[in-house]
């Protein structure tokens, strides 16, 4: 399975009517490939991704996501999420039922490290970012323009 395909399910298959995770984002970041080498994400990041709540329209992100992002592993050796990466994710705006993805959290994502080689996300998964909507409506973050996903 290409990256781009399993993310761009993951974001796409997420309902908006009830607002709450399917299993296809678990599935996708399990089998996600990077360089033809499987990227096995650890059993406490699927768990911390699970208790994400969506529900009536706040997402509350725990501490332990971002702990587990840091020292969650790749084949044996440990991924470090710069510290770009983390700020962006603590920096989520989550205002009127909207999700808003800032421009850092963009840019921390196509260029954060593993391993001294740079690890560059598809345009796939940048677009399901940048048009991901949680809530029904449209509307226009101050850094990216947000649509509502396909019922």
């Amino acid at each position: 399975m290409k990256p781009e395909h399993g993310f761009v399910a993951a974001f796409t298959l997420v309902p908006t009517k009830n607002q709450h995770w399917n299993g296809n984002i678990i599935c996708a970041l399990l089998f996600f490939r990077i360089d033809n080498s499987a990227l096995y994400c650890s059993s406490a990041l699927i768990s911390s991704l699970l208790f994400f709540r969506i529900d009536n329209s706040a997402l509350n992100c725990s501490s332990a996501l971002i702990c587990t992002l840091l020292f969650f592993r790749i084949d044996n050796s440990a991924l470090y999420c710069s510290s770009a990466l983390i700020c962006a994710l603590l920096f989520f705006r989550i205002d009127n039922s909207a999700l808003y993805c800032s421009s850092a959290l963009i840019c921390a994502l196509l260029f954060f490290r593993i391993d001294n080689s740079a690890l560059y996300c598809s345009s796939a998964l940048i677009c399901a970012l940048l048009f991901f909507r949680i809530d029904s409506l449209t509307r226009q973050s101050k850094t990216v323009r947000s649509t509502v996903l396909p019922h």
